[in-house]
């Protein structure tokens, strides 16, 4: 199985001066687990997401696509404001 096959649902992140806490479900047929964003950071917590869904790829990769579908879910995007409005943006 692939980790793009889990489905990312209940997803609650919350946001203070760019500090991200955040729960969700990862899921896929009748298996389900309860996660805190922060244990994305574990590699104990990737290995065992890893056994219990049967994913075959890396635990690396498994975490950089989870990160990656959950700030898409979330629609987090970048505060920095450059590029052609810069200096527009910056006078006001």
């Amino acid at each position: 199985m692939k980790v793009s096959n889990l489905l990312i649902s209940g997803l609650h992140i919350t946001e203070d001066h760019y500090y991200y806490k955040g729960t969700f479900i990862l899921s896929y047929k009748s298996k389900s687990l309860y996660m805190d964003l922060a244990e994305l950071d574990d590699h104990k917590t990737l290995a065992s997401i890893k056994s219990y869904f049967g994913i075959e790829q890396p635990i690396e990769e498994i975490r950089n696509e989870l990160i990656t579908r959950i700030i898409r879910k979330a629609g987090i995007t970048s505060r920095n404001v450059e590029g052609e409005h810069f200096f527009m943006l910056a006078k006001d």
